[in-house]
């Protein structure tokens, strides 16, 4: 069970250096100069990583989600729903009314992402890939 103390927050330089899941992803194997390609977040409890959120802006308006890790040991727990979660609130208090990610289609986790509230707005195909499902989801307005 997650505590309430979990902290979702953006990655500084010493995340890149102290966390080994962050150093061994191929997309940010040159961790230094990847700030230009994505924003992350960091995910931990207790000061102990639980897991990073990797996004960019689509058409530069849109936050779009490219990857979500958790680590190993804390997978299941309600981790993934959490930093989703809170990297929303993020992206809403600086102004976005909408994020968007993408998944295989042979990937459980659609439904993952259906349960949070997005919603299927198209697919893509990419040659000898599986099909790509694109998801949005909108930000209720008060």
């Amino acid at each position: 069970m997650i505590s309430e103390d979990i902290l979702v927050r953006f990655a500084n330089a010493e995340d890149f250096e102290n966390i080994p899941a962050l150093r061994e992803d191929a997309f940010l194997s040159n961790a230094r100069h990847a700030a230009y390609r994505a924003h992350v977040v960091i995910a931990e409890e207790a000061a102990d990583f639980r897991g990073y959120l990797l996004f960019g802006l689509y058409k530069d308006a849109i936050p779009f989600m490219h990857k979500l890790y958790v680590a190993p040991a804390h997978r299941s727990k309600g981790y993934a729903g959490e930093i989703i979660g809170k990297w929303e609130a993020l992206m809403q208090e600086d102004g976005y009314k909408r994020v968007m990610l993408t998944t295989s289609s042979l990937n459980t986790a659609q439904n993952f992402y259906r349960l949070m509230g997005y919603r299927d707005i198209g697919s893509l195909t990419l040659p000898g890939e599986a099909l790509e499902m694109v998801f949005l989801k909108e930000f209720i307005q008060a």
